[in-house]
């Protein structure tokens, strides 16, 4: 299951990494550059196989970081961090991506990436649960 879920992932573009039984993805789906610095909006998601229960733990979010002078935030290091609710709740991260695609050009299929997800885990006999602590 675990190759199975790194195969689609790469599939998808990112960074994947094993973090013990843990399987982080990270994608940048936006980035612009400001005065001495760069910004990016960052997609991250966790992942972890649980053989016994036959079930894909997840969690997601969306982060924007930035490094350097901007208009908006002032000289040094900035971090925002929207977590996404239970469940594949599309709408909340649809707001989050319209407000910063107001400074960015963001495209991103989220919901085609949770269907891949499930569907990778439906071939293997598993299903796919949203974690809100993590999994």
């Amino acid at each position: 299951m675990i190759e199975a879920l790194r195969q689609f992932l790469q599939g998808q573009g990112g960074e994947l990494r094993q973090e013990g039984d843990k399987i982080l993805y990270t994608k940048v789906l936006a980035e612009r550059r400001v005065l001495l610095g760069k910004r990016r909006v960052v997609y991250r998601a966790r992942f972890r196989v649980d053989a016994q229960a036959r079930e894909i733990l997840y969690s997601e979010q969306l982060v924007e970081t930035g490094l350097g002078m901007s208009p908006e935030a002032g000289v040094g290091t900035r971090v925002e961090v929207g977590s996404l609710t239970p469940g594949p709740r599309e709408g909340r991260l649809a707001e989050e991506l319209n407000l910063l695609g107001k400074r960015y050009s963001v495209q991103f299929d989220y919901g085609a990436l949770r269907r891949g997800l499930e569907a990778v885990a439906a071939e293997q006999g598993y299903t796919l649960r949203f974690s809100l602590r993590g999994p």
